[in-house]
């Protein structure tokens, strides 16, 4: 049970400000981090403690400083092979280029046995992608090249290449007619999956044509379905700048897809941000069941853990549990949540209930507290030094609090839905709870008609599933790391 406090109360943010301002403490303040700079205030300048849950929220979940670039890298694969599937997408490359004039954008040609990507000018001959004679490098040295692509958290990058990764030794493997050095791993499966964990977006826009096979069918004048790829890195930090995604690539892709998109011209996309979350948002209740009586209410979208807040009376909850001629038994019947398809399949969502009074107390306890007196003589310019002194309290995620409240969700009409637990009868004490709604359960989304279009294609049917089996393990990867993750998190404070 936690020790009584009758005027531990929360004020609602205000409705202009973002700033925290200096109040009679400011260095008290300062040292919390500087990751409270951008929170959302809660708690003002008063004499007795606030429940600061915006800066408890946040110093969980740091705000990220999305940086971004308007700069673009755009990698061409110059190898053999690669000249009849320029030739054939000639128009969907000419359409990107065009869009790229003006622009900060850097071309490189690759496909050798180079580890460094070599620049290129588009007005040199070699830049003719319709003169077949251009593509001749017989090496393929494509991994230290996605590597390089995938590296960059702040810039986008552009691929053009069949995938045929080119190893510098010959091996055999499954079906293959003879030994070959085409690297048939998935070799471009850990570049995937740190691209997408960190939250990046992946798109894939595939061109098909047919080509002879240099490696196995060069007696025979027989061509084989292939695809040639674009693929478009694109950094959270443009995807969530309005402004940078209006003029981004892989808007103006999505576009050119949309007015094209034929059997011959293909696109997927994989991110992880797919979970969508509607709410009622009742001026006086929130998500919050009309029944029920709500003391406040208020949310935080800016979070890397979106969050909103409520206040109620115990008794209030208390007289919503016993009501037998109550119409919905959910405490919270305003929201609607659900995944969109791309990289996770059959997702199943929970809860998770933590009680963090005490870590909160501490941190509102900590706020409050009177500088020591070597502070109050120290001036601004020393402050910050002096800050170290005076470090905030460990912060602690709470105790799990099994038994307070359940959880619905109607997959059919992607309603969510909080119910009180049947055992709840109320509190004695102001208690504050964290709901996470979670991922309990996920598979990685199948591939379907991308495992076609991933796949190489050679003489006596052989095909080379690299980028295929790349996908598929990254999307199992990433769904793996999401496993009971928080998409959504709700403060409840119970006051007697």
């Amino acid at each position: 049970m936690v020790p009584k406090a009758p005027h531990f109360y929360i004020s609602p943010p205000p409705q202009k400000s973002t700033m925290i301002p200096r109040c009679a403490s400011p260095n008290r303040l300062q040292v919390v981090g500087a990751v409270l700079c951008c929170a959302v205030l809660v708690s003002g300048c008063r004499s007795e403690p606030d429940i600061p849950i915006d800066r408890y929220h946040h110093l969980l979940h740091p705000l990220l400083e999305e940086v971004a670039e308007e700069e673009v890298e755009v990698y061409i694969d110059f190898s053999t092979g690669m000249g009849e599937g320029m030739r054939a997408s000639a128009t969907v490359n000419q359409s990107l280029f065009n869009f790229l004039q003006g622009r900060r954008v850097n071309f490189f040609r690759v496909g050798g046995r180079e580890d460094v990507p070599i620049p290129l000018n588009l007005g040199d001959r070699e830049a003719n992608f319709l003169d077949m004679n251009n593509f001749s490098e017989v090496g393929s040295n494509l991994a230290p090249i996605l590597r390089r692509a995938t590296s960059n958290n702040t810039r986008t990058a552009v691929f053009i290449t069949d995938f045929e990764h080119i190893l510098p030794f010959s091996s055999s493997s499954p079906g293959s007619p003879r030994p070959h050095p085409i690297d048939v791993s998935a070799w471009g499966q850990i570049y995937f999956r740190e691209w997408l964990t960190a939250g990046h977006r992946l798109d894939i826009f595939a061109f098909r044509y047919e080509k002879p096979d240099g490696w196995f069918g060069r007696t025979q004048s027989s061509t084989f379905v292939n695809w040639i790829y674009t693929l478009v890195l694109t950094p959270r930090g443009v995807v969530q700048n309005p402004d940078l995604y209006a003029a981004s690539v892989v808007k103006y892709m999505k576009e050119l897809h949309a007015g094209h998109g034929t059997d011959e011209f293909k696109h997927f996309a994989y991110t992880t941000d797919l979970f969508r979350l509607e709410h009622r948002d009742d001026p006086a209740n929130g998500n919050v069941n009309e029944e029920v009586v709500v003391t406040d209410w208020w949310r935080d979208n800016i979070s890397p853990i979106p969050f909103e807040v409520y206040r109620f009376a115990s008794r209030d909850l208390v007289s919503f549990q016993r009501d037998q001629g109550r119409t919905d038994d959910r405490l919270f019947s305003g929201l609607r949540l659900w995944s969109e398809p791309g990289l996770m399949s059959e997702v199943e969502f929970g809860i998770r209930v933590t009680d963090v009074t005490s870590p909160l107390r501490l941190l509102a306890n900590f706020l409050d507290a009177p500088p020591p007196e070597d502070e109050e003589q120290t001036n601004d310019a020393q402050s910050d030094s002096l800050g170290a002194t005076a470090a905030p309290p460990e912060v602690s995620s709470g105790v799990r609090a099994d038994g307070v409240f359940q959880f619905v969700h109607d997959h059919a009409q992607r309603t969510a839905g909080i119910k009180l637990h049947p055992d709840f009868t109320g509190v004695r004490e102001t208690t504050i709870y964290r709901i996470d709604l979670v991922i309990e359960s996920a598979q990685p989304a199948p591939l379907g008609e991308a495992a076609d279009v991933y796949s190489l294609n050679y003489a006596g049917g052989f095909r080379v599933n690299a980028l295929a089996e790349s996908i598929r393990l990254a999307l199992r990867d990433v769904t793996s790391s999401r496993m009971g993750s928080s998409v959504h998190a709700v403060y409840v404070i119970v006051e007697p």
